[in-house]
């Protein structure tokens, strides 16, 4: 991509659509030839400023993944007991909530980004524990 944009996500959405490499036109001919070149070889050319950004991008801090690590301590603990084969009553004597809290705390956990099913659930809960 020869370009005169360098907003962040122009850069992700031309790297995502197959861009090999990212570079501003403010190059001289001889850097955009080489970068030519280095595409061929299978390089990755990118401007200096470009690589900044997308350096400055990963190191930001990010908000939780949607899934199981959105869950609240109580979601997970129903999610546990869940997982261990307990009936919905027999979670809610285990937390100390009402049976209807229970299904709150497991509708909560289907509404999650991707988790659609009590199968899907446990599969994930049981997949990130040692």
């Amino acid at each position: 991509m020869l370009t005169t944009y360098e907003d962040t996500h122009l850069i992700f959405d031309s790297l995502r659509a197959g861009a090999r490499g990212y570079l501003l036109k403010n190059r001289p001919l001889e850097e955009c030839i080489e970068a030519i070149r280095q595409v061929r070889e299978g390089g990755t050319p990118m401007s200096m400023r470009v690589a900044r950004k997308m350096v400055a991008y990963f190191n930001e801090p990010r908000p939780l993944e949607p899934g199981l690590d959105g869950l609240s301590d109580r979601e997970q603990q129903a999610l546990s007991a869940l997982a261990h084969g307990k009936a919905y009553k027999e979670i809610g004597v285990e937390l100390g909530v009402t049976e209807n809290t229970v299904r709150t705390y497991i509708r909560r956990i289907y509404e999650k980004p991707h988790v659609g099913s009590r199968t899907e659930a446990v599969a994930q809960f049981a997949a990130r524990r040692p």
